[in-house]
């Protein structure tokens, strides 16, 4: 019943927020584009609207919601949806667009910022306005401010030389940094104990991430946990045992409403890499040195979760988790 339970509130979700793109957030890129006479390319569009403002947006107020014990207002659904302005922050990063010294003009003092591009002028015009509409303005930028301040740290993923334990420590700082935004935005203050659980929660998001996107980020030049590990098995075990830690931290949390809708929807998102995990360790089994990039094919990397065979591997480690 509760697998049941956990589709219907995933598919309501998305199909919620899938709206709210579609009818807000794509006028707003169109309108910018319009304004500048430019096209955002096709990959950018999908990031920002359909991965970041409904896949993204999604997981978060599934995941909330079932804490929450409450519906979500229309007016925190949309503030959620517009925080796709954080994967054009990314860009300013990733793409070298700005520098570091700009960024961070442009988050301490966005009224004296001149946008000079599309990316910059969607960017300003919404962060203002989140900073004037939500209800906790000061938690809202400074949990803005520390997304920018792991960011800043990730930069170290790109030297040579970078060990485990700064690896782990950047991971789980910028993904729990980035759940503790959306916290920011909702009208409903939250005690430590439930900010703690979700930093926890976006530490694991981030770390999945990475494991999906091995060969893409060894591309880039950019370290993570998963592509540095020598042995995927045991990599697998570390991301299992922080699973296991997060379910139990859960159980014990008196601040969670439902705990166990709570469970099986964080659950439904922690579990998904460990179907990726899987293959890494059946690659392994076949090239002891799996992260053998010039030599083993792209595709053995990549794990497609619409094959029939990756889904009921990840109903499987559901329940197996589940059961703990």
């Amino acid at each position: 019943m509760i697998k049941i339970i956990t589709i219907f509130r995933f598919f309501w979700h998305f199909c919620i927020q899938y709206i709210i793109t579609k009818i807000y957030i794509n006028k707003i890129l169109k309108k910018y584009e319009t304004k500048y006479n430019l096209y955002l390319g096709i990959n950018d569009k999908k990031k920002y609207s359909y991965y970041y403002g409904t896949i993204v947006s999604s997981i978060i107020t599934f995941i909330f919601s079932s804490q929450k014990d409450k519906y979500f207002t229309f007016k925190e659904r949309y503030f959620i949806a517009i925080s796709f302005i954080g994967c054009i922050y990314d860009d300013f990063y990733d793409n070298e667009e700005l520098t570091e010294s700009e960024i961070n003009d442009l988050l301490t003092s966005p009224q004296y910022f001149i946008p000079k591009t599309l990316k910059e002028d969607i960017f300003l015009t919404y962060y203002n306005y989140l900073l004037e509409n939500v209800k906790r303005k000061n938690e809202f930028k400074n949990a803005f401010l520390e997304i920018n301040h792991w960011q800043i740290l990730s930069n170290q993923q790109k030297q040579p030389h970078i060990n485990k334990s700064t690896l782990e420590h950047i991971s789980f700082g910028k993904g729990g940094s980035c759940f503790l935004l959306y916290i920011s935005i909702f009208d409903k203050q939250q005690n430590k104990e439930i900010k703690n659980i979700f930093f926890k929660i976006g530490g694991l998001f981030q770390l999945g991430n990475d494991i999906f996107d091995v060969y893409k980020d060894w591309q880039q030049g950019i370290k993570t946990l998963p592509n540095t590990t020598v042995n995927i098995k045991e990599f697998t075990l570390f991301y299992e045992q922080k699973t296991i830690e997060l379910i139990q931290e859960i159980k014990k949390c008196d601040s969670i409403c439902s705990k166990k809708i709570f469970l099986a929807s964080t659950l439904s998102i922690v579990c998904l890499p460990m179907v990726a995990l899987n293959q890494l360790c059946d690659l392994q089994n076949g090239f002891p040195l799996w992260n053998d990039w010039e030599k083993i094919d792209r595709k053995n990397y990549i794990c497609d979760m619409s094959l029939w065979k990756n889904k009921l591997k990840y109903v499987q480690i559901w329940n197996k988790f589940m059961k703990i």
